[in-house]
């Protein structure tokens, strides 16, 4: 990974999360969480550690905090996690 990946990341997530959090909405949240996880994937950005795009981690953190009763938020996420990972 080219450290510039990182910060095209990092300066994005910062710029959009305060458009999301100004939304009332929870599905505003999910697509940012998505669309952030989406570029981490495309930009290479790597969690040495496990040897995943970061972005699983991301969509697996967000999909485990949702409640039972958003199961379609869930499913959507692991949907996503599976395409990611090639399943």
């Amino acid at each position: 990974m080219r450290s510039g990946d990182f910060e095209v990341v990092r300066e994005w997530y910062a710029r959009n999360e305060v458009l999301a959090d100004a939304s009332p909405s929870q599905q505003a949240r999910l697509d940012f969480q998505i669309r952030y996880a989406k570029l981490q994937f495309d930009s290479g950005v790597i969690d040495e550690d496990t040897g995943e795009s970061y972005a699983i981690a991301t969509l697996e953190a967000v999909r485990d905090a949702y409640p039972k009763e958003e199961d379609e938020a869930a499913h959507r996420l692991q949907a996503i996690i599976d395409q990611m990972r090639g399943l």
